[in-house]
């Protein structure tokens, strides 16, 4: 870093480290660097390179004599040639050199003088310091024991003298120099250092500091005692404070007090704390206490440190190097370190833009009268940073830039310089690439407004799911799942809850059933159905016994006589039946063999006829042949048939089959078939005897089974039996059924419990996945009257009452009688007993139960009714209810986030933007630039400082913010790092100017206060933190 002041030239605020507190060989109480001025100032020089320190406070006692010195030198660096390096030199030459004058007041503390820091602007000159301020200090002296105190002036000489005077009286003071002792010695009044500085307003005012170097950890002193009471006065005169220890920083700042207003309201306002090097030997030079450097981020000017005296907490760090370097220095791919717009061709003169402008890699603010270019800086950043939003660019589209046939946008290029040194270079009419990674987050106005001015019926459905995504983005890589958004994630996470509590609500059906039953069995009026039922069953066996059938005796004595002598008898049948039917088949048999026989012979005898028939009808059609060779055809042709033999064989088989037909006979006649037809008849006829005397008998006995049965019916029947009816009143009457009835409904109550624990984890579930959200908000410390988001997972009831007065008829007396007033009871039953958390989901479920069990209106003077089902609709059942109410089906776990007391869908259109905004700012994960075109659109005043500010501010310490703002009060507030102020020249071909720099540059804030409505009571309020004067 050669050039400290180039490097920030234009870039607004930047982290620089400072010691305020760097003694010369001037500092006479104390001086081990040697009399060699320009050795001291060689060793100054090289090691503010080497240790990279921006801005030294030149300090010494009394005087300024050292400042004076360096700043020649600076001047002119002629002496530091011959031993100075000169690299050395050129980065001593750049350094900040604002002069400090350590004072010792007159008041003690725990007998110890107080030390005090009057810190000057560079742009006071030294004489000033001298002659307006240093002379003009008095120090009282004691010239004798008679003689009355006199006032000296704080001069180098008039110290001398009285060093002198107390040389004279004091021997133990003359071996040491005469001005080290008057210095030692000499003390001014608070009061003196005040009315000294402001007696010259035109000179002073807002150009110095004050600075305290306590020595206690303030954090732990009690500031209600005498030396206590001296300490609160001159830190309330004090702008910033010297010190190392962490707890006096944190008490500095606020962060030990109950709140920060009443340690303002205390101490005047907070206190920038640093540490110094303290230094007063060359070694120690820069040497900050335990490594703990003192960084402020500012411009590299006096301006610049009142600003971090206004924004302590924000503007300084403690420590090696700040988190914000730290991030730039790891991933310089994600800061934008310049953008361009130029015109593609160098010859043409297009007007409109031809810049260059550093960007900070912190707040950057783009502020400017309407129509004056903002936004088209931002629009080109969105572009080359590949955004994948130019449907959103509110500069670069079709009615405005990129407006048809002119095109203006094809004649521009736009070029993104990134501090890893990558640059990209993008036409002002081309697309973004959506197949690659976006690097930058834009946000534009149009696209917030459309997200929040969503009107659905469902609610704000698109304005949730932004939402819902940049939690979702905020959550790390293992805890998503695999799922692609976070309506995904909830129901894969969710999903393991939900499937127990309907695993319970099946095993619930169960038991609810189980319940109905003993309930309808214990009611009175099934007890008297019981008993009505009993005595129905003993009359009826008394009628049964009456009518017992007997059986016949005379069937009996004939069943056992005959029984055996029908068995031989049939069995005799039987044998002579099978002997029959064996010579039958014998007989068919030998009629079948001469069937057979006769038919073999006829066969032949035709076969004999067909021969001379062939014979014959051949001589026939050869006769003209044989007639012409004078042949006779019986003498060529001979055919004898013995025709008397096939004859033989068929009478001889015919004579058989008579024989055969005689033995056969016929059925009716005599033979064997007659004989077979006849034993099959006697056969018959005695079983159809047999079978008349048992049906006769099995009718008797099928009476008494009937008979029997119904008795064993009326006895055992496992519905209405008499020994069951008996046994029902029993372990009724035993208390048997009311313990099962307590059994059952205590089951009921585990598993609704259960059920209760699925929600409920479902609850802890939802808290665990949002736990990232919330955690994140509560590091950044953003009070809830800053942005008052409220995260909160519960249960609910959703429809609950409209729900179970379905199933009831609001027609019937009872406690949700009339259709307002049972929904209000209803109503206020559940607001009773639920309070939203799982441990009272069964209360509610029994509550309303009870409700129907006894009548609960104050007219009906709670008087109990029979039945639940006395109010239950037709259309119902109680086991429908019950599974409806201890199932804790319109309980749901849900995870709300409300804006103050509202919730998601009551919120405005602007307040939605708020919350989105601020959930980009502060809760998404993503590194890279974050460019938001007008955030405070819609947007009054109060809500912007109340609000936004926190959130830009915390967002701005984690990833460089680019915000357009209309309104420059959101830049001011903000504390922006770099404030880029926007302007088109309409006589110059519309020429669009940036001018850039921090808040506390002059220039910027003058502009930024040309901008502003009301212009300059705008900054009245806070004109001393911005130094600016009318």
């Amino acid at each position: 870093m050669s050039d400290i002041r180039a490097s920030s030239k234009g870039r607004g605020s930047q982290w620089h480290k400072w010691d305020l507190q760097v003694h010369t060989p001037f500092s006479y109480l104390n001086n081990q660097f040697g009399t060699d001025f320009i050795a001291y100032a060689a060793a100054l020089f090289e090691k503010a390179y080497h240790n990279k320190v921006s801005v030294i406070g030149v300090t010494d006692y009394f005087t300024i004599e050292g400042f004076r010195k360096l700043k020649r030198l600076q001047n002119d660096p002629t002496p530091l040639a011959d031993i100075c390096a000169e690299e050395y030199i050129v980065y001593g030459c750049e350094l900040l050199l604002l002069p400090n004058v350590e004072l010792r007041l007159d008041q003690l503390i725990e007998g110890r003088r107080i030390n005090l820091h009057v810190i000057f602007s560079e742009e006071v000159c030294e004489d000033d310091i001298e002659d307006r301020f240093l002379n003009q200090l008095k120090f009282d002296v004691e010239t004798g024991p008679e003689s009355p105190t006199e006032r000296w002036p704080l001069k180098k000489k008039m110290l001398a003298q009285y060093g002198e005077l107390l040389q004279s009286q004091h021997e133990t003071f003359s071996k040491e120099d005469a001005l080290k002792i008057g210095m030692q010695q000499a003390s001014v009044a608070l009061s003196d250092v005040q009315s000294a500085l402001q007696q010259s307003p035109s000179i002073f005012s807002g150009r110095y500091l004050i600075a305290v170097p306590p020595d206690e950890d303030l954090s732990r002193l009690s500031w209600h005692g005498q030396a206590h009471s001296t300490r609160k006065r001159l830190l309330q005169a004090s702008h910033l404070l010297f010190s190392s220890n962490e707890n006096t920083r944190r008490w500095a700042i606020g962060e030990k007090s109950p709140s920060k207003e009443q340690f303002r309201e205390e101490f005047r306002d907070l206190k920038l704390c640093i540490p110094t090097s303290d230094s007063h030997k060359t070694e120690d030079l820069f040497q900050f206490p335990l490594g703990r450097d003192a960084w402020l981020c500012c411009e590299l000017t006096f301006s610049g440190l009142r600003q971090c005296v206004n924004e302590p907490s924000a503007r300084s760090y403690v420590g090696t190097t700040p988190p914000k370097l730290q991030d730039l220095a790891s991933n310089p791919s994600r800061y934008i370190d310049q953008i361009a717009i130029r015109p593609k061709s160098s010859t043409e003169n297009a007007g409109w833009f031809d810049v260059e402008l550093p960007v900070n890699p912190g707040l950057v603010a783009i502020i400017g009268n309407k129509g004056s270019g903002k936004s088209a800086l931002l629009d080109c950043a969105a572009l080359a940073g590949n955004s994948h939003a130019e449907e959103e660019f509110s500069f670069l589209n079709r009615d405005r830039f990129c407006k048809r046939p002119q095109n203006l946008a094809s004649k521009f290029e736009t070029e993104v310089t990134w501090a890893s040194g990558e640059v990209i270079s993008i036409g002002l009419d081309e697309k973004t690439d959506h197949s690659k990674p976006r690097k930058v987050e834009y946000l534009p106005q149009s696209y917030i407004e459309n997200i929040c001015t969503e009107i659905s019926d469902e609610g704000p459905v698109r304005f949730s799911r932004e939402l819902e995504q940049v939690v979702f983005r905020h959550l790390p890589e293992d805890k998503r799942q695999k799922a692609n958004n976070f309506r995904e994630l909830v129901s894969e996470s969710v999903r393991p809850f939900r499937d127990r509590a309907e695993q319970a609500r099946s095993e619930l059906k169960v038991v609810n059933e189980k319940i109905v039953d003993l309930e309808d069995r214990l009611s009175s009026e099934w007890i008297a159905r019981l008993k009505y039922l009993e005595n129905q069953r003993l009359e009826e066996l008394r009628e049964a016994w009456q009518g017992k059938p007997r059986l016949s005796v005379k069937s009996r004595a004939a069943i056992n006589a005959t029984d055996k002598q029908v068995e031989e008898h049939a069995a005799r049948l039987r044998k002579r039946a099978r002997d029959l039917d064996a010579r039958l088949k014998r007989v068919r048999r030998i009629e079948k063999a001469w069937r057979q026989y006769s038919e073999s012979a006829i066969r032949l005898s035709r076969v004999g006829e067909n021969v001379k028939a062939h014979i014959e009808n051949t001589i026939q059609k050869y006769c003209e042949d044989f007639y012409s060779v004078d042949l006779d055809p019986e003498s060529f042709i001979s055919l004898s048939i013995q025709w008397d033999k096939t004859w033989d064989k068929q009478e001889q088989a015919n004579r058989a089959l008579e024989r055969v037909h005689v033995i056969l006979g016929s059925e009716k006649g005599e033979g064997l078939l007659a004989w077979c037809a006849r034993c099959n008849e006697e056969l018959q006829a005695l079983q159809r005897d047999q079978s008349a005397i048992e049906r006769e008998f099995d009718s008797e006995l099928a009476n008494r089974a009937r008979w029997k049965k119904r008795v064993w019916g009326l006895l055992n029947d496992e519905e209405s039996g008499l020994r069951k009816l008996r046994r029902e009143i029993s372990v009724i009457q035993d208390g048997t059924l009311d313990q099962r009835l307590e059994d059952a409904r205590r089951e009921r109550a585990r598993i609704t419990q259960r059920i209760a624990e699925a929600i409920e984890n479902e609850r802890k579930e939802l808290e665990e996945l949002y736990q990232p959200v919330a955690q994140r908000l509560w590091q950044e410390e953003l009070s809830v009257d800053e942005v008052p988001l409220n995260f909160a997972a519960s249960i609910i009831d959703v429809g609950l009452v409209d729900g179970f007065l379905s199933y009831i008829n609001q027609g019937r007396r009872g406690t949700f009688s009339g259709s307002e007033e049972g929904r209000q009871k209803a109503s206020g039953l559940v607001e009773e007993c639920f309070d939203n958390t799982a441990g009272t989901l069964t209360k509610v479920a029994e509550a309303l139960e009870q409700a129907l069990r006894a009548d609960l209106r104050e007219d009906e003077g709670h008087q109990p009714t029979r039945n639940p089902d006395d109010q239950i609709k037709g259309s119902a059942s109680r086991h429908e209810l019950y599974n409806f109410l201890y199932g804790l089906e319109k309980f749901a776990a849900i995870y709300e986030i409300r804006w103050g007391e509202k919730r998601i869908e009551r919120l405005s259109p602007g307040e939605r933007g708020v919350l989105l905004l601020v959930f980009h700012l502060v809760l998404s994960p993503e590194g890279t630039p974050l460019l938001i075109d007008q955030p405070e659109g819609n947007l009054d005043n109060e809500t912007i400082y109340n609000t936004l500010v926190s959130a830009i501010k915390s967002a701005a310490e984690h990833r460089q913010v680019i915000i357009v703002t209309h309104n420059p009060n959101l830049a001011i507030v903000c504390d922006a790092n770099q404030i880029i102020v926007a302007e088109i020249v309409t006589d110059q071909n519309n020429t669009v100017v940036y001018k850039s720099g921090s808040i506390e540059s002059v220039s910027i804030a003058a502009s930024s206060v040309d901008i502003l409505e009301g212009t300059w009571p705008a900054f009245d309020v806070r004109g001393s933190k911005y130094g600016l004067h009318r």
